[in-house]
């Protein structure tokens, strides 16, 4: 394969060589002594240990936190639905003796005529 670098050094895989039109260049992973620079002192990696460390912790938190927001958000959700559930019970109620009331004025209504027959 053909290696170059491209615009910040890094070695770049051209897919074909032999083509012209190819503009698909694929970057090459970076050695280890490219990566990592070579004057790292014990100390630099315990503070660097010491960082991920914090930074791990700090995304723990925040992750309990998000927990946290979520269980709230679920027991909300549960009361609403409670309250909904209950509220149409009350409705269904209220319609039924809506119903019967409609019911009972049919038949006071009727209650006249059938006393005029009666006479």
């Amino acid at each position: 394969m053909y290696k170059k670098q491209n615009s910040m050094g890094t070695p770049v895989h051209k897919t074909n060589p032999f083509d012209s039109d190819s503009n698909s260049e694929v970057p090459s992973k970076p050695s280890r002594a490219q990566s990592v620079p070579v004057q790292h002192t014990d100390q630099s990696v315990q503070e660097l240990e010491d960082y991920a460390i914090t930074k791990a912790r700090e995304t723990t938190h925040k992750a309990n936190d998000c927990v946290r927001a979520a269980e709230a958000i679920r027991e909300d959700a549960t009361q609403t639905l409670q309250t909904l559930h209950r509220q149409g019970e009350q409705i269904m109620r209220s319609h039924q003796l809506a119903a019967d009331i409609e019911r009972d004025l049919t038949v006071v209504s009727s209650l006249p005529a059938d006393i005029g027959q009666i006479n």
